[in-house]
């Protein structure tokens, strides 16, 4: 082998490692994972996806994410009387009344 021929053949080395790191980064960068406090929905090509244990690749262009929240909420169930819900007749009537965390749109 000739000095010609070790360069060359070190060049292409050096090439086909860049280019396996870019490929490594950009699954990286794609590749997102839910958590236990937060799940999403990745819509778009291919259909709808709920992933809540695991990750999914997400492509800007291709797919929409919905983050979902896993964390329980507060629910506070207060009983009326003009206001109240009827399941059947005289057997259960309350008010519902949901209490949303500070910072959330609902």
């Amino acid at each position: 082998m000739t000095g010609s021929q070790f360069g060359e053949f070190l060049l292409g080395l050096i090439v086909l490692a860049i280019v396996v790191a870019i490929a490594v980064w950009l699954l990286h960068w794609l590749y997102l994972r839910s958590s236990k406090e937060r799940a999403f929905v990745r819509t778009g090509l291919g259909g709808e996806k709920v992933v809540v244990d695991g990750g999914a690749f997400v492509l800007p262009i291709l797919h929409d994410v919905i983050p979902v929240n896993m964390n329980t909420l507060r629910l506070e169930v207060i009983r009326g009387r003009d206001k109240s819900l009827n399941q059947r007749p005289y057997a259960c009537r309350c008010d519902c009344r949901v209490l949303c965390p500070r910072g959330s749109k609902t």
